[in-house]
């Protein structure tokens, strides 16, 4: 997790350097107020948009990733208040710009710094961006005069944190003023050197927590506070010991006797819930530092008890518990210039530590979906040379298992699975090895998709749950398997597509309610929207949500006079969204239609849910034997790598 600020001279320690006025505006450094430090760069003559300050060289980024970029602003109170706009330009390899990202933010002229920031997903950098320019301006509005700016950060983030400054990047003239004088440790340029010597500053004459060999990594975060580094005030924190972090959990195996006979029974266990106890040290600078250090440290330990948080520890790769706080927090003010020596004790419920994508709410990530017409019909098919290739209209990839039938002849039926050997990229033709029909196609094959199969790595060394998403058309008596653990979920209700569809058969309205009926079942449900088209009365027709169903009749409000048709023609209702099964083998529930109560019954009893193995998992998907679909079916594994260790 170590973190790098693309800016050279994000605090304006170095004079002007790497930065350049725009138009007629000029810039200057000054030595006092600034945000951090004294140093910040004051930006007179703005009398335009095209005016203000640019950094004067790209910096080198890449379009895959996220990032962040903020800085600080302060207008003095006797200048003009107004509003700065902050431009990000994403340029190609030929500095041609591709893409440019704003943020604007409202200063008052009262003296004080505000920040601004945003980020930039890496879904809307395209792809051509290789480097990227920050400037300030005034906003098309603003009639603002001169501005400070100070503490300008730029790097590969998902969310905005505390500036932060690479001290590899500033001169170690510079880095020496950042030291107190009282140091007359010989600095280097490195920013090794400087960190020690603030440590060291920091720690004099008090008893020093044992932090020998320290490099600040910004590699342990709790609860959004970031520890082993120095944030904008030249605090230190300190990570001294995750106690119970770095081992295994407690186990518990339980004791059943084995009757009369000597011993007990061998039996599963369990790991229990892990407790650690995160130690640490804050180091300011002075004692004018330290309540605000103090209220800091509280207040990313105050949602720990109700709601919980997030502990991450660097250890290559990132491994991540969720936590409560448990007991009281110790911390100790040790000595006159403020420094803090704190212990929490944290219980993770799951004493998995996991991988984390930041991208999602509970840091799952998700494997390449599969995505799928189950059936079509082929058009056309033709034999060479120990290749079948059938024409139609479907997303079969390379791997896929297919089935074909109700072909004219029937020697080009495929009665087993058969792996399709290549695709056409636009989905209009598949090929697979088989033997030749020895006749020619006539019509009526259609070609099913039997199974496929993806590849899922945990990174880990402990089995860890999933979450399956499927999308409908998928029928019953389908299969979600791992073929490496032989893990299984079986579905036992259909999931039915975006255009499914119930031939209406009679349709009457009474107290502002229609009743349909269908001549056979209608596998509709209450809560369903459906958009219903009656011929020859448009006053039933719309998107409408069932109010009840029966076996072959289903209501739904309809405001107008009462009416009834005893028969009717070319009259439908199709289901406006496709089903949607959520299976979640973490806490082991299933949400079916948005529903979370019934969800349990779409899944066979007899089921071990979808779990990884450490290492590479085999997901195979089967479909059972469905009707034919236009439309897509769709499934999505999400996960998690694990460690217990």
């Amino acid at each position: 997790m170590t973190r790098t600020n693309l800016i050279t001279n994000a605090s304006f320690r170095s004079a002007t350097t790497g930065w350049l006025a725009l138009s007629t505006a000029s810039i200057s450094r000054v030595t006092t107020n600034g945000f951090i430090g004294d140093s910040a760069l004051l930006v007179s003559s703005v009398t335009s948009t095209s005016t203000g300050v640019v950094l004067t060289n790209f910096v080198t980024i890449d379009e895959s990733k996220d990032y962040s970029i903020s800085a600080y602003l302060k207008i003095d109170s006797t200048a003009v208040a107004g509003s700065v706009t902050m431009n990000i330009t994403w340029a190609n390899s030929s500095n041609t710009t591709v893409l440019t990202s704003t943020a604007t933010l409202s200063v008052p002229k009262d003296g004080e710094w505000y920040r601004i920031g945003l980020t930039v997903p890496a879904a809307t950098i395209l792809g051509t961006a290789v480097k990227a320019k920050v400037s300030f301006t005034p906003t098309t509005s603003s009639t603002i005069t001169s501005f400070y700016l100070d503490a300008v950060l730029f790097e590969q983030n998902s969310y905005i944190e505390e500036f932060y400054e690479d001290f590899n990047q500033v001169s170690s003239t510079i880095q020496s003023q950042i030291v107190s004088q009282n140091d007359s440790t010989a600095l280097t340029a490195s920013k090794q050197s400087l960190e020690n010597s603030i440590v060291n500053n920091a720690l004099r004459r008090m008893p020093q927590p044992y932090i020998s060999g320290l490099k600040l990594q910004a590699d342990v975060i709790l609860n959004g506070l970031i520890l082993n580094t120095i944030d904008e005030n030249n605090v230190v924190w300190v990570c001294t010991d995750i106690k119970n972090w770095w081992t295994l959990p407690e186990a518990e195996v339980p004791d059943i006797n084995r009757g009369l006979d000597d011993g007990s029974y061998n039996v599963r266990g369990r790991w229990k819930a892990r407790v650690v106890t995160l130690e640490g040290s804050i180091l300011p600078p002075g004692p004018e530092y330290m309540p605000a250090a103090r209220s800091k440290l509280i207040s990313a330990l105050s949602d720990l008890v109700y709601l919980g948080g997030i502990l991450a520890v660097d250890e290559g790769p990132v491994k991540v518990s969720k936590v409560h706080m448990i007991g009281q927090p110790n911390m100790d003010v040790k000595n006159a210039r403020g420094r803090i020596d704190f212990s929490v004790q944290l219980r993770a419920g799951d004493p998995v530590k996991y991988s984390w994508n930041y991208q999602d709410v509970d840091g799952y990530y998700s494997a390449t979906p599969f995505s799928f017409k189950i059936t079509s019909a082929a058009s056309a098919a033709s034999y060479t040379s120990g290749t079948r290739r059938y024409t139609v209209s479907n997303t079969f990839v390379v791997g896929d298992y297919v089935i074909v039938s109700s072909a004219s002849p029937s020697a080009w039926n495929l009665a087993t699975p058969t792996q399709v050997t290549a695709v056409d990229s636009g989905g209009a033709w598949f090929e697979v090895t088989a033997s030749d029909p020895a006749t020619s196609y006539t019509s009526g094959a259609i070609a099913r998709l039997a199974y496929s199969k993806t590849t899922v790595s945990n990174d880990g060394n402990t089995v860890v749950p999933t979450i399956v998403t499927i999308t409908g058309p998928m029928s019953a008596s389908s299969y979600i398997k791992n073929l490496t653990n032989g893990n299984s979920m079986k579905l036992v209700k259909q999931l039915r597509p975006a255009n499914y569809q119930v031939t209406v058969q009679s349709v009457t309205r009474s107290a502002d309610v229609a009743t349909l009926s269908s001549a056979s079942p209608h596998g509709l449900f209450v809560g369903d929207v459906v958009n219903i088209s009656i011929s020859g009365n448009a006053s039933f027709d719309g998107e409408k949500t069932i109010t009840s169903v029966t076996t072959n009749t289903f209501t739904y409000a309809s405001v107008g006079s009462n009416l009834a048709y005893t028969t009717v023609t070319s009259s439908t209702a199709t289901l406006v969204s496709a089903d949607v099964a959520v299976i979640d083998t973490y806490n082991q529930t299933v949400t079916y239609r948005g529903i979370a109560d019934a969800g349990r019954s779409i899944l066979d009893a007899n089921i071990d849910w979808l779990k990884l193995s450490p290492g590479t998992n085999v997901i195979q998907v089967e479909t059972g034997t469905p009707a034919s679909s236009t439309t897509n079916t769709r499934v999505v594994v999400q996960y998690r790598s694990g460690w217990i260790g």
